[in-house]
C-alpha cells in the first residue's frame, strides 16, 4: 500500500506530519488529529471502555488510520495495546510515539523491534504484546545547548515534573 501523509498535533495543537499507511496505529498518550485534512472536518475522539482508551479514526485517501490513546497510566499503556492489536501482521504495522530524554526538543529517530531505552511505557506495551516488534517513533523533548547538544534537566525537577510540565512557547513550534 503506497504511503500516506496526514497531519497529526499534540494538546497544544502543534502538527507534525507523518507518513501512514492503511491500518497503521498510534499508540501514545500525546497524540492528537484535529482535523481530517481531506474532508476539513473535526475528528471525533471516542471512550472505549474495554481498552481504557480514547480512539478516532482518520480517512487519509482510501485508507483508514486508528489513533489510540491511552487513559491509563503511562506505566500500564499496555493494558490498551493488549486489548485493541491483536495478531503479528497489526503489532507489526503499529507505530508506537513516544517522549524521549536522550534527544533534543524536536528530534525524532524511528526504530523497529528495538528495547523500550528505559521508557516505562514502552516495556509496558512489550510486556503487554509479548513482542517489540513494532515502529517506535521517539520524539526528543529535553533541552539543548546552541550547538545542539542534549541539557541536562535542571531546576531542581525530578524527570516526571520535567515531563509533566507544559510545553514553553518556544518549543512549541518546534514539536
Amino acid at each position: 500500500v503506497p504511503s500516506q501523509s496526514n497531519s497529526f498535533s499534540n494538546r497544544e495543537g502543534i502538527s507534525s506530519p507523518l507518513e501512514l499507511t492503511e491500518g497503521d496505529i498510534l499508540l501514545e498518550s500525546t497524540v492528537y488529529t484535529n482535523i481530517d485534512e481531506k474532508k476539513n472536518k473535526k475528528v471525533i475522539w471516542k471512550e472505549h471502555g474495554p481498552s481504557k482508551s480514547t480512539m478516532a479514526s482518520v480517512a487519509v485517501g482510501d485508507h483508514t488510520i486508528v489513533a489510540i490513546l491511552p487513559n491509563t497510566y503511562m506505566n500500564n499503556s499496555g493494558k490498551s495495546a493488549k486489548e485493541l492489536i491483536v495478531g503479528e501482521k497489526n503489532i507489526e504495522r503499529t507505530i508506537v510515539i513516544h517522549d524521549d530524554l536522550d534527544l533534543g526538543i524536536g528530534a525524532i529517530k524511528i526504530s523497529f523491534d528495538r528495547g523500550s531505552g528505559g521508557h516505562k511505557g514502552v516495556e509496558s506495551i512489550t510486556r503487554a504484546l509479548k513482542t517489540s516488534k513494532y515502529v517506535r517513533m521517539r520524539v526528543g523533548v529535553s533541552p539543548t545547548t546552541p550547538k545542539g547538544k542534549v541539557k541536562k534537566i535542571q531546576g531542581g525537577d525530578t524527570i516526571v515534573e520535567f515531563i509533566l510540565k507544559p510545553l514553553k512557547k518556544k518549543d512549541q513550534g518546534v514539536i
